[in-house]
């Protein structure tokens, strides 16, 4: 911001001396009689009244030496801060976090990034996906984490952290253990899915993506559940509780089931004809450039998904 105009005028206002005010602006005194008088023809009000050689402001010349201050302040402290920013590397970032994950992640992941940027504060939103993409697109967030779908979204970029397989969780001990096999293609005893067909299946009641991959499962394994055994449910963790209860059976990506402290004890299996993948990564809007720490950023997300993102053994 360059506000030459209002620094002319209200160094001559303050001066009320051509030649001072031209002076002090670096300017030639004819370079500046020449300016506030194209200035005043140009607004149509005179902002100065000539008395001899001295500069007096006019009604008019006063709002607009008010107005002028404001708008210079303003500058002055927008320069401070970005003065700051360069100097002393201060800045913020708006950090999503898919909100299922965020209790497990986020409060790990901003104090180790704030031990490394002391000086960058970070915004934290929680959001499913969908609600994830919407900010990053109306430029409401720098980057968001969580799961997506094959179906990405053109304006956005996607950097794939590590990939989770959709799972059966159920109680323990629960009768489908006993038609359990063991599978080649996951560390989980594989069953069928349509051993489920009297079972209380709990789904999620919102547009998330354990919504959307527990229906691609059923479409894609030719599954259809009986309407009246399926109970739509809340948030994850209350789900998983309830698995844990053997109230019904839940689909959602393996690393959901390992990361819920569950009261009671519950298994997990491989489901479908061949394992149905979920990725997690960071999302950020194309075009937009951000800072190198946000990379840093991934890199921390990685670190701490690297245990709970891998698939081990149910025991």
């Amino acid at each position: 911001m360059d506000l030459k105009e209002q620094r002319y005028v209200c160094a001559l206002s303050e001066t009320g001396s051509l030649a001072v005010a031209a002076r002090q602006l670096g300017i030639s005194s004819s370079a500046l009689s020449l300016y506030i008088s194209n200035l005043e023809a140009s607004m149509g009000v005179k902002l100065f009244e000539r008395v001899g050689k001295q500069f007096v402001t006019t009604y008019i010349g006063e709002l607009y030496i008010k107005a002028a201050k404001e708008m210079l302040k303003i500058k002055s402290d927008f320069d401070f801060a970005l003065s700051d920013v360069v100097e002393n590397y201060r800045g913020r970032i708006h950090l999503g976090m898919q909100r299922f994950r965020s209790p497990y992640l986020s409060p790990q992941l901003i104090y180790s990034f704030s031990q490394m940027h002391p000086t960058i504060s970070v915004v934290l939103t929680e959001a499913i996906t969908s609600e994830g993409v919407t900010a990053l697109l109306d430029n409401k967030m720098d980057i968001y984490f969580g799961n997506y779908l094959d179906q990405r979204n053109s304006g956005l970029n996607y950097q794939t952290i590590a990939k989770d397989m959709m799972v059966l969780v159920t109680s323990r001990p629960h009768p489908i253990q006993q038609v359990a096999q063991p599978t080649t293609w996951g560390p989980y005893p594989w069953v069928n899915i349509q051993h489920l067909k009297n079972e209380r299946i709990l789904i999620q009641n919102r547009q998330t993506t354990t919504n959307a991959l527990t229906y691609r499962l059923f479409e894609e394994n030719h599954f259809k559940p009986d309407p009246q055994n399926v109970v739509p449910v809340g948030s994850v963790a209350t789900t998983l509780q309830m698995v844990g209860y053997g109230y019904g059976v839940f689909f959602c990506p393996a690393s959901f089931a390992k990361i819920v402290p569950i009261k009671r004890p519950t298994a997990i299996y491989s489901v479908g004809n061949s394992p149905l993948m979920v990725e997690f990564g960071a999302m950020t809007k194309k075009g937009r450039e951000l800072p190198q720490y946000a990379d840093e950023m991934v890199d921390l997300v990685r670190g701490l998904t690297r245990d709970v993102m891998n698939p081990v053994h149910a025991g």
